[in-house]
């Protein structure tokens, strides 16, 4: 019932959001939506990578450091039902933390910095 109820949250605020996104992609042009995909997606591609091979992490750990440097509980949630263990919660918890505070802090300065 959480994936359900998280699913439909997901839903409704991506289809509230779409017109204003739409305008927005116009004003400030495809650019910055290819630098969104550009910053969100490698730092996902690459973590996997650094967590294995510099790290030597366990995979069930290496994901939830994933998951919990991205703030998204409900990967995590998967990962450990998949695994059928909560081993992957271990390694969730620092990234999780040091994500949230990062998030908070450099959220509001670039608001500043962005401010005219």
């Amino acid at each position: 019932m959480n994936s359900v109820g998280l699913n439909v949250f997901i839903a409704v605020v991506g289809i509230s959001s779409g017109p204003t996104f739409i305008a927005g992609l116009k004003e400030a042009g495809f650019g910055i939506f290819f630098w969104g995909i550009f910053a969100t997606g490698v730092p996902m591609l690459i973590a996997p990578y650094i967590g294995k091979y510099i790290f030597r992490f366990d995979p069930a750990i290496n994901l939830g450091c994933c998951g919990g440097a991205r703030t998204s509980t409900a990967s995590v949630a998967m990962v450990a039902d998949v695994a059928k263990s909560d081993v992957p919660m271990l390694g969730y918890t620092v990234p999780y933390a040091i994500g949230n505070i990062l998030l908070t802090i450099w959220g509001s300065i670039i608001v500043t910095l962005m401010a005219p």
